[in-house]
């Protein structure tokens, strides 16, 4: 099982309604395109909202068409941080990639990656892999159990 997320944080715009902390996406097989035909109930399909810290607001997610004609993600934040993810089941093999593209309009002024209080990225993206965590180095397993811990 492969998790992908996209998430950003807290740039000022509108806000929405609390969710749950654990993105709950139907599992597919194959990465839904955030740029399929837009979807005017929200999301397009396999996509899910999920929370990335409790103490905080989930993100509004819409889909729109960009300036080149082009089905994109709107996300518009306020004090909040979340993301969305799809939930997949697809084999991981070497050479495979991962493409995307982005826009940022604004980046807080504050923003500081160096400090917890002020890490405000607009945009990330994260995988997060199936597997044994015995195999994990011990590094690894910190970090996995540190992302654990700010959910």
């Amino acid at each position: 099982m492969v998790i992908l997320g996209i998430g950003g944080c807290t740039l000022p715009g509108t806000s929405s309604k609390q969710a749950s902390a654990l993105p709950s996406p139907v599992q597919s097989d194959d990465i839904a395109p955030l740029s399929a035909a837009v979807n005017p109930e929200g999301l397009p399909p396999h996509w899910e909202t999920y929370l990335v810290t409790r103490n905080k607001r989930l993100t509004h997610y819409e889909q729109t068409i960009d300036s080149q004609g082009i089905a994109v993600i709107r996300a518009s934040v306020d004090k909040s941080a979340s993301g969305i993810a799809q939930t997949l089941d697809i084999p991981v093999y070497p050479g495979a990639k991962l493409t995307w593209r982005w826009r940022a309009d604004a980046i807080p002024a504050s923003a500081d990656i160096r400090t917890k209080a002020f890490d405000d990225a607009p945009v990330r993206i994260a995988l997060a892999f199936d597997g044994d965590p015995a195999k994990l180095t011990m590094q690894d397993q910190l970090h996995r159990e540190l992302a654990r811990m700010v959910r």
